[in-house]
């Protein structure tokens, strides 16, 4: 755990055991872990809110496309870092909805997109207008799901890939906060993928 990583290494840094060329990195694992903290307690934050439906924000008009944008923007020196194409083919469309929770929907899920896909990837967000339902794709090229694991991924705390997770630091929240908001704004969540080539999430609004 975060904090783990942070009592040890702070432990040999107050004990006088780290070597002085050591107290720089460890103090930069620190700052790191310690971000990956408040990140796990963010997101525990974010789930006993939805479970208590105490989200105080009124509903408002928000355009899809100009969310999906800013959220490609915000999270651009990671998607550039991996030599990710992204592709915004969701076109220009208003949902009556509250603002942050939408956000937080989207960028759960697109940043997910990011963090398990390959490097030279490519993640391509699109919608379709269908009579009284709008939807919304999230699909990437990344390293995919098996069916069991396609079973439990909206579980607190459950990592697919266990091993990649756990070099990304992955709080195994951010799946679960999607599924709970989801609920919380009456949309349908599914999600599509196949190991080693990739997954798609598939949000379904009612209009």
């Amino acid at each position: 755990s975060p904090l783990t990583s942070i009592n040890g290494y702070a432990e040999l840094i107050a004990s006088g055991l780290a070597k002085e060329e050591d107290v720089k990195n460890f103090a930069e694992i620190i700052y790191k872990e310690g971000n990956r903290l408040l990140k796990i307690i963010d997101d525990i934050l974010k789930l006993s809110k939805l479970d208590e439906k105490s989200f105080e924000e009124s509903k408002k008009s928000v355009n899809v496309r100009e969310i999906a944008e800013n959220c490609i923007q915000r999270f651009k020196t990671l998607s550039d870092g991996k030599n990710i194409t992204v592709e915004n083919k969701i076109e220009d469309y208003n949902i009556n909805t509250n603002l942050s929770l939408f956000e937080n929907l989207i960028t759960n899920i697109y940043e997910n997109a990011i963090k398990y896909n390959k490097c030279g990837g490519k993640i391509i967000l699109d919608s379709k207008l269908e009579e009284d339902k709008y939807y919304i794709y999230i699909e990437d090229t990344g390293i995919g799901m098996s069916k069991e694991d396609m079973a439990r991924i909206f579980e607190r705390f459950y990592l697919a890939d266990k091993s990649r997770a756990r070099n990304m630091k992955s709080t195994g929240l951010g799946l679960s906060i999607v599924k709970h908001i989801c609920d919380y704004l009456d949309y349908d969540i599914e999600v599509d993928s196949k190991l080693g080539e990739g997954s798609k999430f598939t949000i379904e609004i009612d209009i």
